[in-house]
């Protein structure tokens, strides 16, 4: 059990991921059944987008930026406190 403690205290900002294991299977489960009474959500707007197949290089670099910059704010705290984010003493 203390085992167990240590791996949560460690790891606290894994809990975030849970939300996973309860959105996904219910998403799934609503697409195979509902499959009457739903509401279509559409703009006139959207129309009038042009499709540019170009603009997935910079849909792609956005989340090349993001992991980025998170593991750039990794490696600086490691640098100020010399400890990693996930592993602050008690």
């Amino acid at each position: 059990m203390e085992r167990i403690r240590a791996f949560f205290y460690k790891y606290r900002h894994m809990w975030l991921l849970s939300y996973g294991f309860i959105y996904l299977p219910w998403f799934c489960y609503l697409e195979r059944t509902v499959t009457h009474d739903y509401h279509i959500m559409h703009a006139p707007l959207d129309d009038l987008i042009p499709f540019n197949e170009y603009f997935i290089i910079p849909y792609i670099a956005w989340f090349v930026f993001v992991a980025g910059t998170l593991l750039s704010c990794s490696e600086a705290e490691k640098i100020t406190t010399g400890c990693a984010p996930s592993s602050f003493p008690e």
